[in-house]
């Protein structure tokens, strides 16, 4: 089928498809960035796909952990995922708790049940164990224990729970370990995301069952020939492969109406800001790091719907939070004068600001 990038031309000839999505426009979406020849907005919606699974390849530091971090951290507070996350060198304690979650140790984990693990925000945090071999064996003991439970439910019509493969290509055997989460997690309402550096190491079983695939930069023959055999990329695609700056991407989606895969690139992955904030007023200037906004919320017993709404609260205005506002915003969610105060002393912030800050909200009530 024919190409074009003129949406007009699409609409007015039938045998021409347009190369870039068009503007998202269905609410199941979540945004992740624009289209880098017409800046047309993408919203990954697994309902338009065949199934809900992503696979994000590329090389370290080419931003493929800043994209999945994102994704997931998007779909927790828009859908309310429940997220588990296997993480091999401790990239995700950022995400987690900025989403409330809570971090494991490998042999906790091991100990834990799977339905913990399964339940809100979780991260598996192997980077404690020494061993490379002993970080895949408590890997895989936990990916047996979540698939065993997995098969327990009831089968399920929408995806409820993400299960996060961070370097997939440690895992021996995938296959096994984790090509049966591809083929038999959607009908229990499960979403794979797996990333990897290593083309060559991951078998073609498990990238061909990601109907989402996010491309970043690659080297070396043998992973650009994995992902042109696997059929995620054609032959032409390879050169702008190895060419992409950091947080650029290639996209390769394949929809439930049996079109042909749809390949575009996104200029830059448009995400999250999770190490720090700044809170501002006309007397002070502190820099918070989301570290010390989860343990403020925590400090406070904010319950998750309560702590969610805050952190987005810092998310919306991540290029500088209001003093202010944000005391505005914490008595909007009930929040007394004394635990505003205790959760602004928490994350830095001096008394005298704060009482000026409460001055000017006329009109305010506190509880």
């Amino acid at each position: 089928m024919l190409k074009a990038n003129s949406k007009t031309a699409a609409a007015y000839c039938n045998v021409i498809g347009q190369s870039e999505p068009q503007p998202g426009t269905r609410p199941n979406g979540v945004y992740m960035g624009k289209t880098k020849v017409y800046k047309l907005p993408f919203f990954l919606d697994g309902d338009v796909l065949i199934n809900p699974h992503v696979s994000v390849i590329g090389t370290t530091g080419s931003g493929k952990t800043y994209l999945v971090k994102s994704m997931i951290t998007k779909l927790r507070m828009e859908k309310g995922f429940d997220i588990l996350i296997i993480d091999w060198s401790s990239e995700y304690s950022d995400a987690v708790a900025f989403m409330s979650g809570r971090v494991w140790g490998g042999g906790e984990a091991s100990c834990a049940g799977a339905g913990s693990l399964l339940s809100g925000v979780n991260s598996v945090d192997l980077s404690s164990i020494e061993n490379e071999s002993e970080r895949a064996k408590v890997a895989q003991s936990v990916l047996a224990a979540v698939r065993t439970f997995m098969l327990s439910m009831e089968p399920a019509g929408l995806v409820r729970k993400i299960l996060v493969v961070d370097e997939a290509w440690k895992l021996p055997d995938l296959g096994q370990s984790l090509g049966r989460f591809f083929r038999e997690g959607r009908k229990f309402g499960f979403m794979v995301v797996a990333a990897t550096q290593l083309v060559g190491d991951v078998n073609n079983e498990v990238l061909s069952n990601a109907a989402c695939s996010f491309i970043f930069r690659l080297q070396g023959s043998c992973n650009l020939d994995g992902l042109v055999s696997s059929g995620l990329l054609e032959q032409r695609h390879v050169g702008a492969a190895q060419s992409l700056d950091r947080g650029s991407c290639i996209v390769s989606l394949i929809y439930k109406n049996g079109y042909a895969p749809k390949r575009f690139v996104i200029d830059k992955v448009d995400g999250f800001h999770f190490r720090r904030y700044s809170i501002k007023s006309d007397s002070m200037g502190i820099k918070v790091t989301t570290g010390k906004l989860d343990s403020a919320v925590r400090l406070l017993r904010f319950g998750p719907e309560e702590a969610m709404r805050v952190a987005k609260f810092f998310e919306d205005n991540a290029k500088g939070v209001d003093l202010a506002q944000l005391i505005g915003f914490l008595v909007g969610l009930g929040i007394g004068r004394a635990n505003v105060v205790s959760f602004l002393r928490a994350l830095g912030v001096p008394d005298a600001p704060t009482a000026l800050a409460m001055e000017s909200l006329k009109g305010v009530e506190f509880a």
